[in-house]
Order: structure tokens, then C-alpha cells, then sequence
């Protein structure tokens, strides 16, 4: 992923987080429409409106993406299992 991927902004199968939100259904709700559509993407680390690259410190990002991926594990019957990746924009890690 690049910057200029990242400028293109949200559409229907792409959805930006600066970070978990606290109220989870936030994105819960999105990975549920994903999974029962075509897919998507939901990026965690990059500014929503204005797609600036915040990105998580290498001591989070395991943390926060575990955490991700559980509560969306745990808040779906049948189960979805997210798949996950790390990646590095302008030296940042975003989900």
C-alpha cells in the first residue's frame, strides 16, 4: 500500500480508523458487511477525511491488531475471521 493508494480515500469497500474505536461496533458493523459482501478493507492507523498517516509504534501494533481481530472474531455468529496485515506507509505501521 501506498501513500497515493491511501489519497483515493474511503469507498464502499475501503473504510479508514485512526484507531479502535471505543465503541466497537463502530467498525464491527463494517467488518460484518464486508464479510457478506465482496470484501474490504478497513485500515486502522490512517485519519479518516483527510487520510494522514498517524500509524501505530512498534510496541502496539501486535497489541492492537490482536484486539481487532478478536473482537471481531468474538462479535460474530457463524465466525469471521479477519485477515490481518501490517503495513508500512512514510515509516509508519497502520492495520
Amino acid at each position: 500500500m501506498t501513500i497515493n493508494d491511501l489519497k483515493q480515500g474511503e469507498h464502499e469497500t475501503v473504510e479508514y480508523k485512526q484507531d479502535i474505536p471505543k465503541d466497537k461496533d463502530k467498525y464491527l458493523k463494517t467488518a460484518v458487511a464486508f464479510a457478506n459482501a465482496a470484501g474490504g478493507q478497513i485500515i486502522f492507523g490512517v485519519e479518516n477525511n483527510t487520510w494522514d498517516v498517524k500509524g501505530f509504534s512498534n510496541d502496539e501494533v501486535f497489541e492492537k491488531m490482536d484486539a481487532i481481530t478478536n473482537s471481531i472474531f468474538d462479535a460474530c455468529e457463524p465466525s469471521v475471521v479477519p485477515i490481518m496485515s501490517i503495513e508500512e506507509v512514510d515509516g509508519k505501521k497502520i492495520i
